[in-house]
């Protein structure tokens, strides 16, 4: 039998938050416990799912779910058309539209361990395997497919020897473009793609002692990818794996460490506290740089894995950590400071989310220092099908302080919790978009009037509309449609 390593897909969806959807719905068939070990992965996109399950010593498949009014039906179940026992087939997922890529890290086509992935696209109610992704120069223990994200006509597939592949759809084909590799010979994490940038973690490097990690910006130019800037954290140390996590949306890139996650088996999963950084691209475009802004966990003491996984869209970042997940708001200013100011004292604060509970939890940090001025939980949210989207001041006429938007994700209802520091004010809807192909973008300000307005797009269609909101009140003023973007490629940055 083969040895079995861990292998762990950082594509564009926030594992933590997937695990509860995929433990609180209609879906009895999956063992939860088998969730809990962590040996799965997830991805996201409109109204679809996807979970790898593999198990060791069989073939290994990944499930598709279709959200239908209440309810998550699985609507496939895919498997490699030439999988063996073994091959890791669903170890990484990754889905975008109609398509998904499905790692199998551990498939001996160019030898064993050396990895492949699959690429199945959706027809109709059918959901066809259109292509098997190999190197072109693939070898024994390369563990291809360890990590993948796909975008549009683009995926990209990483692997533990230190490099990813970029692959691009040519009609029905998917042709390999270019292997990225790190002019300094790192690479080998986690791997992510967006337009023309793709990122990929190098947790093992060791320019800051051995495993402190980096992390490589590629663009592509023409027919090739490009490096353009190595990334790493001002205060890197040995074994933090900086670039066990990325992800990239438009000028903003985030990246986790694990401290302590060097190589690791699935007796051995490493549970303590990391950071993630924020990277922001610079006015004349990416550079060797340290980050922009640090994320850690205030409770670093009690929660563990803070980095593991990250995720961000537009302004929001995600990042997992354990049962929980923490939620930050990028600053628009060219700082790319986070702000999340609950109390309206200027200072950043945290606000989390116990994905099992369901219950809110805020803390005031000190203003002028490093440390937590006070904490406590708003309230409590038991039904899992609520979600917080987004973080904005949605009554900017009465006070200067962060709220926070709720989005239910079966009903489409959308409600806000007006915020006073670590209590709730009040609560109530801005009203319900029941097609759930409508997705809420961002929040910002777009009638000057200081107040948080929601930006909407249509993840089908292109369309996007903006509702104004109420100054005075939980309410929106007016809606209209600044125009559609048919071409999915084109994203909301």
């Amino acid at each position: 039998m083969k040895e079995l390593r861990r292998f762990i897909s950082f594509g564009s969806l926030l594992f933590f938050f997937c695990f509860y959807l995929l433990t609180t719905s209609s879906w009895a068939q999956y063992d939860e416990r088998k969730l809990a070990a962590g040996n799965d992965s997830v991805s996201i996109s409109g109204n679809y799912a996807i979970m790898g399950d593999f198990v060791s010593r069989s073939r290994g498949s990944a499930y598709i779910f279709e959200r239908s009014g209440s309810n998550w039906i699985q609507r496939a179940k895919l498997t490699a058309s030439d999988g063996a026992a073994d091959d890791g087939f669903g170890l990484s997922v990754s889905m975008s539209g109609d398509y998904v890529i499905v790692g199998a890290p551990l498939d001996d086509d160019n030898g064993i361990f050396s990895g492949s992935a699959y690429i199945f696209e959706r027809i109709g109610s059918d959901w066809i395997q259109r292509a098997k992704l190999t190197a072109n120069d693939g070898g024994a223990d390369d563990g291809f497919g360890e990590s993948v994200s796909i975008s549009g006509n683009y995926a990209i597939v990483g692997q533990r020897s230190g490099s990813a592949y970029i692959f691009e759809r040519t009609g029905s084909d998917w042709i390999q473009r270019a292997k990225l590799t790190a002019n300094d010979g790192g690479a080998g994490g986690g791997v992510s793609i967006s337009g023309n940038y793709a990122i990929v973690g190098a947790p093992h490097d060791d320019d800051n002692g051995i495993f402190s990690g980096s992390a490589y910006i590629f663009e592509r130019s023409g027919s090739n990818w490009i490096q353009r800037a190595k990334l790493t954290a001002s205060d890197g140390a040995e074994y933090d794996c900086f670039g066990w996590s990325v992800s990239i949306s438009g000028e903003y890139v985030i990246v986790g460490g694990v401290s302590g996650a060097g190589v690791v088996s699935l007796a051995t999963i490493p549970y303590s506290v990391g950071p993630a950084y924020i990277f922001k691209k610079p006015v004349g475009g990416w550079t060797d740089m340290t980050q922009t802004a640090k994320l850690t966990a205030i409770d670093g003491a009690l929660t563990g894995s803070f980095g593991w996984s990250v995720s961000m869209s537009g302004d929001y970042v995600i990042v997992g950590a354990g049962d929980s997940a923490y939620v930050y708001l990028v600053g628009e200013e060219n700082t790319g400071k986070l702000k999340m100011d609950f109390n309206g004292d200027g200072n950043q604060d945290v606000l989390l989310l116990n994905n099992q509970t369901g219950q809110v939890n805020v803390w005031l940090t000190k203003p002028g220092g490093i440390g937590l001025l006070s904490y406590g939980s708003p309230g409590t949210v038991s039904d899992k099908n609520w979600e917080i989207i987004g973080v904005g001041n949605f009554n900017s006429a009465t006070d200067a302080k962060t709220d926070i938007l709720w989005r239910n994700k079966v009903t489409g209802q959308v409600n806000v919790w007006l915020m006073n520091g670590t209590a709730l004010l009040s609560k109530g809807t801005l009203g319900t978009v029941s097609d759930l192909a409508w997705e809420i973008i961002k929040t910002g300000d777009f009638n000057a009037d200081s107040n948080a307005d929601l930006l909407w797009r249509h993840n089908q269609t292109g369309m996007v509309f903006v509702w104004l909101t109420k100054p005075g009140s939980i309410g929106v003023s007016s809606i209209g449609s600044p125009g559609t973007v048919s071409d999915m490629n084109w994203a909301i940055q």
